[in-house]
């Protein structure tokens, strides 16, 4: 996909529907000839962003209830015991609608013992000048409610400065096998409680300084990204039913990541989809220049 703005920048988009319909590039050419990357593009381990569906992040051991019944998913990333991202970045996508400006992917999913509701997700990715509109559909096939769960995984092109803003209500302190164990919080005298996590994200936390690997809740459904040596900005806006935020910043990586998600990691975020029925969750990234304006 590609599409070009009034300054002369011309915006592209790669998507790799064999490789669980992600993102493979997600990129500006300037009308001097610089190129930059927004996201990291895809290596042999990552792609650049990939769909989270029908679940989030990790289920503890692959067990979880559901409306008062026991059920087990088996793990999909060996040898890890936690089946994690859903899924959806593990599969082939079909692609049923294609343009310059925008590409309809979608996957059939058969219930089966681990996990026993059928269902069609749908993801649709639209480039209009410097805007990327991504949106997943999850539609219910069984005569039962289905638990879901969904969220994009972008990861975010890293340089020596840059920095991400967004407004949450805490943090929390993750155990060692990567779940939320208790919210963050500060025993300064004289505090409120809140932990300096919360400032600085809503400030603007540069990357470099905190290798993090969070969730948080009570985002506010927007998010910054700026790189100070590009003069360039992205800022993130997701659907109202995508409200924690994960936050990965490893620092051995050339990414980091600022994951929108529908709900805490574990089926402790599960939404609902009754039967024959639908549910959506929508990303926009807006590409913006050294003042904030869209580029």
């Amino acid at each position: 996909m590609h599409s070009s703005t009034g300054s002369g920048a011309l915006h592209y988009v790669e998507i790799a529907p064999h490789r669980g319909a992600a993102v493979s590039a997600f990129y500006t050419r300037f009308a001097d000839g610089v190129q930059r990357h927004w996201l990291h593009p895809a290596d042999n381990r990552f792609p650049a962003c990939f769909p989270v569906v029908p679940w989030c992040s990790r289920l503890r051991n692959g067990r979880f209830q559901f409306k008062g019944r026991d059920y087990r998913v088996a793990a999909n990333q060996p040898p890890g015991v936690h089946p994690i991202h859903g899924h959806g970045w593990l599969r082939r996508w079909q692609v049923r609608q294609q343009q310059p400006h925008g590409v309809l992917l979608e996957y059939v999913y058969a219930g089966d013992r681990s996990w026993p509701w059928d269902y069609v997700a749908e993801l649709a990715y639209e480039l209009s000048g410097a805007v990327l509109q991504v949106q997943i559909r999850v539609h219910n096939l069984t005569d039962e409610a289905m638990p879901a769960g969904a969220g994009l995984h972008p990861f975010f092109s890293r340089t020596g400065s840059t920095r991400v803003s967004a407004q949450i209500d805490h943090a929390w302190r993750m155990d060692k096998a990567g779940f939320p164990a208790a919210p963050l919080r500060s025993a300064a005298p004289g505090s409120d409680g809140s932990h300096p996590l919360e400032r600085q994200l809503a400030d603007g936390l540069r990357v470099a300084d905190k290798a993090l690997d969070t969730v948080c809740s009570g985002w506010r459904g927007a998010a910054e990204i700026y790189w100070p040596e590009w003069h360039r900005g992205l800022r993130m806006e997701a659907s109202s039913n995508l409200r924690e935020l994960v936050l990965w910043t490893p620092s051995q990586y050339a990414y980091f990541c600022v994951e929108p998600l529908s709900g805490l990691v574990d089926s402790a975020g599960f939404l609902t989809i009754g039967p024959d029925e639908t549910m959506e969750f929508t990303v926009q990234f807006t590409l913006l220049n050294a003042n904030g304006e869209i580029e």
